[in-house]
């Protein structure tokens, strides 16, 4: 599940939710007794264990990438901007001058795993299967 501020839960990690009657908000407590309050909403959706949502994934900033056969298209960029991939331990795998605003990057010859593309400040998650 997905609250209203963006944070994701995995549903094998809920222990219960609570709500008190009349209460505009309920808490999401979770397996190991840790909670998520001031809840008001949350939609549902199929992440993987991973944490790492399926794409494509848009920012807040425009910056727009997805995962097709082994490369990344990446759109709402500017010409000249630096895109970095990092594998989940934070080795630099692959950087890259974006040449206009819509740009695809070869990620074929990664191994299949969660990635990170980072564009300026902005930073999406990416898997590659």
């Amino acid at each position: 599940m997905v609250t209203q501020r963006g944070e994701t839960i995995l549903m094998s990690n809920v222990g219960y939710i609570l709500n008190s009657d009349g209460s505009q908000t309920f808490t999401i407590v979770l397996n190991d007794n840790s909670t998520v309050d001031d809840v008001t909403k949350v939609s549902f959706a199929k992440v993987s264990a991973t944490g790492i949502g399926a794409a494509p994934t848009a920012t807040e900033s425009g910056v727009y990438a997805k995962v097709v056969d082994g490369s990344i298209s990446v759109s709402g960029c500017n010409i000249g901007d630096k895109a970095l991939i990092f594998a989940s331990d934070g080795r630099l795998m692959k950087q890259s001058m974006l040449d206009d605003g819509n740009t695809v990057i070869d990620v074929s010859s990664f191994a299949p795993g969660g990635y990170l593309l980072r564009i300026g400040k902005t930073t999406v998650k990416f898997q590659k299967k």
